[in-house]
């Protein structure tokens, strides 16, 4: 019978190297963990600041093979309120 015949980890060293690496489970876990701390509007907030932040980020370099927008003072200024509006709404 092996060692470890309960669990996926054939040997010691593959136990111990499960052990090393956490899932992604695991480690969504953790992230998953802080979201009902922060509160619905925090978190909302947070994803639109996030979804505007890329958008600016690959718009500038022509991602997907799009036409380039440099990043302006407006979208500097945008983003830059976005962030500031987080920061304001949390409690």
């Amino acid at each position: 019978m092996r060692p470890f015949a309960y669990s996926r980890a054939a040997t010691l060293d593959d136990a111990l190297q499960a052990v090393r690496e956490p899932g992604t489970a695991v480690l969504a876990g953790g992230v998953f963990s802080v979201l009902p701390a922060l509160g619905a509007a925090t978190l909302f907030a947070l994803v639109i600041a996030g979804q505007v932040l890329a958008a600016v980020t690959l718009d500038h370099f022509g991602a997907f093979g799009l036409t380039p927008h440099p990043i302006s003072a407006a979208r500097v200024a945008g983003a830059a309120l976005l962030i500031a509006g987080v920061i304001l709404i949390r409690d």
